[in-house]
């Protein structure tokens, strides 16, 4: 098992034992198992899939960040993430269009770099939505 922690600056995500680790980089997905052999990988925005000691699976769509891997320890840390089945579809899409209009604007190069990050970032959580909402509804459920 891979002694796993996932943190963002406001909540640890994830915390306990995992079979298998996919985290996006930006190479492409890498899938992790036990005894992988220590690593540190520089994080994409991104699905973060964790299949828990007991095989259940957990989806959390990241921003980007690092992750160490030793000795089957392995640490993700990233700038934000929310897990599939948190995702309010309904207020991403109205800050999404806010976002797009304020694009419109008279801006700064900062201010619309960080818009247009903002903006990936909601793409990525409502294809995600999409993709997986059978599984938001039913982890909902269980809540």
């Amino acid at each position: 098992m891979i002694e796993l922690q996932v943190i963002s600056p406001d909540r640890i995500l994830f915390e306990g034992k995992a079979k298998q680790v996919y985290i996006p980089t930006a190479t492409g997905d890498i899938g992790v198992l036990p005894d992988f052999s220590p690593s540190i990988f520089s994080i994409s925005n991104g699905e973060l899939h964790i299949i828990d000691e007991g095989g259940k699976e957990h989806i959390i769509i990241v921003s980007e960040g690092v992750s160490n891997i030793c000795f089957n320890k392995m640490t993700v840390n990233v700038i934000t993430g929310v897990f599939v089945h948190e995702i309010n579809i309904s207020k991403v899409q109205k800050d999404k269009e806010l976002m797009e209009k304020r694009m419109l604007d008279d801006i700064s190069e900062i201010e619309a770099a960080r818009l247009k990050s903002r903006i990936v970032t909601a793409n990525l959580h409502i294809s995600s939505h999409k993709k997986y909402s059978s599984i938001r509804h039913s982890e909902s459920a269980r809540d």
